[in-house]
This record gives structure tokens, sequence and C-alpha cells, in this order.
């Protein structure tokens, strides 16, 4: 299903609203690479309590006369506490990045970032499989239910603040060095995987994007693109990052940051470029 949404929602492959039956179970797929990348991460048992980090590479087709595809990718470090059969995440968003749209490459800042973060999920092992719950992310708004209250329509809602404390409303993104966007941003995400021979879990995702454009330095910026949500594309790794797993605490300060996630990232994911071919089959 098609809608129209500004340049910055690249970063989340767009859907329609959220419903019920938006988030089905997924068949968990091995991707390909994970016994390679797996090779010095294989934990001593099967208890999951520990620090992990979250890859997700989503596929978007974008219509600009053409259509061409646009990847964005994403690194979330999970503090996980198993109980049973639960996961209990409390997780902090990395980092952001996307492939070019036009030449240009639209940046989500740290303070942006940051401003979502910590996102609290519960998940689920199912034997050797993994139900990641829906993760609810927000940048520029405050809700009382993020999963179903309703995305603000009007600058004036009182639930838009300047959430990177920049001076601007809502959260500011930087489209290339062209100009800034502001907007209120919801994100709506669920990853089903499975286990694999080295002990991380490898599998698919669904995400739901909702935007509201606040305002831009320039007027280009907010021109609408046509956008498709490509979800059989996306893929999604969990990999264990502590000292029972890849073990990248680098500076031996007994927690692995994002810093040292991002240092290390090739470790983690090997990401996927974009080929226009997969929106034109």
């Amino acid at each position: 299903m098609l809608r129209y949404v500004a340049t910055a929602v690249l970063l989340i492959a767009c859907q329609p609203d959220l419903t019920a039956g938006n988030f089905p179970a997924l068949l968990p797929d091995a991707q390909g690479d994970g016994a390679m990348l797996d090779s010095a991460a294989t934990p001593a048992s099967n208890n999951m309590t520990g620090t992990w980090v979250l890859a997700s590479d989503w596929s978007t087709c974008v219509s600009l006369g053409d259509r061409i595809e646009s990847r964005s990718y994403t690194l979330t470090r999970v503090d996980m506490q198993q109980t049973g059969y639960r996961l209990l995440e409390k997780r902090e968003v990395c980092s952001v990045a996307t492939t070019p749209l036009l030449g240009l490459v639209t940046v989500v800042p740290p303070a942006a970032l940051a401003s979502g973060n910590p996102i609290f999920v519960q998940s689920t092992l199912l034997g050797a499989g993994y139900a990641g719950g829906v993760e609810a992310q927000l940048w520029g708004v405050k809700m009382q239910d993020p999963t179903a209250d309703p995305m603000p329509t009007q600058n004036t809602d009182v639930r838009i603040y300047d959430a990177d404390n920049d001076g601007h409303p809502g959260v500011t993104m930087h489209v290339g060095t062209a100009c800034d966007l502001y907007v209120a941003q919801r994100a709506l995400s669920a990853v089903t995987a499975e286990r694999q021979p080295g002990g991380s879990y490898a599998g698919g995702a669904v995400r739901i994007n909702e935007q509201f454009v606040l305002g831009a330095t320039k007027g280009f910026c907010e021109t609408p693109y046509t956008m498709q949500s490509n979800d059989a594309l996306n893929k999604a790794r969990l990999v264990r990052v502590d000292h029972v797993g890849l073990d990248l605490d680098a500076n031996r300060d007994g927690t692995v940051d994002c810093g040292e996630i991002l240092e290390h990232q090739e470790a983690i994911i090997h990401w996927t470029p974009p080929d226009d071919t997969r929106c034109n089959p």
C-alpha cells in the first residue's frame, strides 16, 4: 500500500496505520551470513541474560520517476533479562544510517537518536525461535499509548516538543548539507528470528512509520515521494556482544557501549547494498 511522506521517512519503511494484523508471525530466515559472523560468538549456555545488539536492515521502494530501493541500517544495543521464556529488553538505538536518495543522505543526529531512548520491549523465546515484542520509538512527540494514540496533525498539538533541545520543534534531521527537516515521528517494529549454530538469531522484521513534518529550512525538503515498504526483504540479526559472546568490551570497563558496537559493526552484520531490481521485479 502506498502513502505520501516526506524525504526523511527513508529512515524507516512506510506502511499503513497500525492494526492488529500489521505484525503477523514471520517465518525466520537465516539470511545466509549468520554462520560466518558467529564464528567467535558461541554462548556458554542458553541463558540470554546479557548485552546484545539488534541489527536491522530495512528495504523501501521509492518512486522518483523510476522505482529505486533505499536501504536503512539500524544498530540497537539491548540489555536482556531472561525469566523462563520471557525476555525483558531495554533497548538503546545507537545509530541509523540510510543509503543516498538523489545524492543526498538523510542523517539523524545523535541528540535526536538519544531522545527516543531507552525503549522497553517484552519478547518471547519459542524453542529455537525469538519472537520480538513490538518496539515503539517516538521522536519529538509524547504519547500515553505509543502504539495506539493518533499522530499529530497540527503544529499546535501540545504533545509535540523539542526533543533534541536544538530550539526547533520535534527532532531535526539533516538532508545532506542541503537543508534541515523538523519532524515528529513514531516507528513501530517487530522482529522474528531463529537461533543460528553460532548462538545468534537471524530472521526478518516488519516496521510501520508515521511522520508529521513540522517545517524545514528549505521548501524542497518537504517534497513528498511515493514510498512502499518492502518487508519481505528486511533482515535482522540479534548478536550477543558481552564476554559470553563477541566480547566487544574493548576498554574492559564491564560494559559494551554504543561506541564499541559501532566500531565493530562488521562483526555483527553484513549490510545489504541497495539494488533497484528488488523494486522492479
